[in-house]
Order: structure tokens, then sequence, then C-alpha cells
């Protein structure tokens, strides 16, 4: 999760304005602590979790790092009650924060103490999903006009389709267990926070996206309005995926059943079709990256390459392993596949999804002829 912090503070960096932050089940603090050390926007931070020993823990890191005072404000909630009571070592009351750094702690379930504090800036990563604490972020949100949300999902199996009951279940969405389920995931993901938006009539852009490894994280901005709820809600669909030869179509409605090849459509979502990405957003972490000199600077760098790479291409990578497992030829190097479809005329680049994947404007009949030409 190294990798995801880093790439976790420069997205925050990149956001415009002075922000508050909650920062829900902070754990030991970390992320919370980077948001608010490395970057200029964090005009606050709240430290949210359920465990009093995460608490006393997350202050005592956030003091160590010098982002708080000692006499930071502390908070605890009546489960019971819902109502928040101030420590015996807060300085004024639940309310007060440390004047110079703007530092709260706070012992309390996440959606209870979302339901009655605004933020501009919501910080979700739980243990799994994050569907059951979206409701409440919204709620936290929906105080402002243009605000923020971070999600992260650990629920792999799940969103990529090995669960599929479990899929329709959390995310009211079928999956697809198939070479791009990776993609999938992101885009499911979304769109369960589309529609919990549209409940509050907000509006969702997903401004930066990635899956690595055992979970997929995604920054939000969200705007106030009906208009723009209902913008996000069309920005729903569907993918439809030929098992026989590998193509796939998407769409609003899942309206074709039957594939040119003759093979049968399976269809997946809702799931989000729009973009993934902000490219100014995208820009700006590339910049900082190489301003900070992160441990994993070259990584991160590397990562935030193919992804700008990508984030102007069509939906859905291919898998050039998967491709040519189907039409029976041995692999080809990606760099080849890429060239001759660029030299055929397509946009074709690597993607972060998948090492052995590409994200094109082509066919998979254009890819499968671009492969044996080699």
């Amino acid at each position: 999760m190294h990798l995801c912090r880093d790439i976790s503070s420069l997205a925050f960096g990149a956001l415009p304005g002075k922000l508050s932050i909650c920062d829900g089940f902070c754990a030991t603090g970390i992320r919370g602590i980077r948001y608010k050390k490395e970057n200029t926007n964090a005009a606050s931070i709240t430290f949210v979790d359920l465990s009093e020993k995460a608490i006393k823990c997350a202050k005592k890191n956030a003091i160590a790092n010098g982002i708080c005072g000692k006499k930071s404000a502390s908070a605890k909630t009546n489960v019971r009650t819902n109502k928040i009571a101030a420590s015996k070592s807060a300085n004024a009351g639940a309310g007060a924060n440390d004047a110079a750094a703007g530092c709260k702690f706070v012992h309390a379930e996440i959606c209870s103490y979302l339901r009655e504090n605004p933020f501009d800036f919501v910080e979700l990563d739980p243990f799994g999903s994050p569907a059951p604490y979206l409701h409440d972020a919204m709620h936290s949100l929906a105080y402002r006009k243009l605000s923020y949300l971070s999600v992260t999902a650990t629920d792999m199996a799940v969103l990529c389709g090995a669960h599929h009951a479990a899929c329709l279940k959390n995310y009211q969405s079928a999956p697809l267990d198939n070479e791009f389920c990776h993609e999938n995931a992101v885009r499911i993901l979304i769109g369960k926070v589309a529609r919990a938006a549209a409940d509050f009539a907000l509006g969702i852009t997903p401004i930066f996206s990635i899956s690595h490894r055992h979970y997929v994280k995604i920054f939000f901005r969200v705007q106030k309005g009906a208009v723009e709820a209902v913008e996000s809600i069309k920005s729903l669909g569907y993918v439809s995926w030929c098992p026989k030869c590998l193509s796939r179509t998407w769409a609003r409605l899942p309206l074709v059943r039957k594939c040119p090849c003759s093979g049968i459509y399976v269809h997946a979502g809702p799931m989000w079709l729009g973009k993934l990405w902000d490219e100014k957003t995208v820009k700006k972490m590339i910049a900082q990256n190489k301003k900070r000199k992160y441990e994993n600077e070259l990584e991160i760098g590397k990562l935030l390459s193919l992804i700008a790479g990508e984030l102007s291409l069509p939906l859905f990578y291919y898998d050039l392993h998967v491709v040519c497992k189907k039409q029976k030829v041995g692999a080809v190097a990606k760099s080849k596949v890429i060239a001759t479809l660029q030299k055929a005329g397509f946009a074709a680049a690597s993607t972060h999804f998948n090492s052995n994947a590409i994200k094109t404007d082509a066919k998979v009949e254009d890819i499968v002829k671009a492969i044996k030409g080699h």
C-alpha cells in the first residue's frame, strides 16, 4: 500500500483550493498525515476510526510528524445515542481544532459521523468493499457545491467476477470474469458511486483511477446539482463481450445478443462508460512526482506515463496473450503489435491495467491481423 499512498498524496495535491479532510478508517493515520504534510491545499484534517487504539496511534503519529500540536482536539461518539462527546484530553471540546494545524481525532463510527459533519474531501479506505459507506459519504459532501471523494476497494474477487452473486448484492451490477475484468472492476465501482451520489442530487466525475495488485483506487470530483446528477447516470451502461471471438461493444442498454462471429454476447453492468481520468490532474501528478523524489518515484513515473498514454483511448483493453491463445498462435511482442496497429492508422498504447494488454480503437480482427503479421 506504500505506492497507493504515494499516488493518493499526488492526486490530492493536484486538487484546487483549501480543503477540509475527513480520513475515515484512519488506522495509524498515515494517509491523512501525508495529505497534510506533503501538500499545501489541506486546510484541516479529521481522523476518524471506530478503534480507540487507532485514534490514539494516529494522534501520536500526527504529533511526531509535526502536523499538529499535543493539545489537538479529540472526541468520541456514544454509539447508542450517536452524539459526540469531548474526551478528557481535549483542550476545548470536540469541535476544537489545533489552532495552528487544524487537526481533530474522533473515536466514532464513520457513517454516523459523516451524517452530521460536512467536509470538502472524504477518504474511504475500508477493509473490503466501500459500498456500505457511500451513502453517508455523499450526505457529508452534499453540503458543498464542489467537493471530492477518494475511494479504495480491496474486494477484487467480487468486482472482477469471481463471486458473481456478491457483486450483484454489493454493487447491483453483473460482473465479467474475463480478460479485462480489472477495468470492469473500476467501472463497476464508479457506477455504484454515481448512483449513491444521485440520491443527493450530486454528479460525479472520476479524475484519477488505478487498478493495482489487490485493490482499485478512484478519486472523484463531486458537484452539486440535479443536472450534474443526471449526466452522471447517463454515463452508465453495459458492456457486451463475445467469449468466442473476444470482441466487445458497449452502450447504455445491451441491445445486441448475437455477435457477427455467431457467438453469443455476455452482458455486464450497469457500469461507468465515461472517462476514468482527468488529463490535467494526471499532468499535475506527473510534475509533482518529479519534484517529490519518492522512494517509488520511478515506478510511479512509469505508472503515470502508462495512464497518460491510455486516457484518451477507447474502453476495455485487449490481453494479447488471451488473443494469441484464442487464435492458437505464438505470442508476439506487445511493442510490435502496437507499432503495426499504429502503422495501419489505429491508435494503440499499453495500459496500466495489465502488462500484457493494449488499449486501441482497432477491432479484434485488426488486432489478430497485426499479430499474425509477425
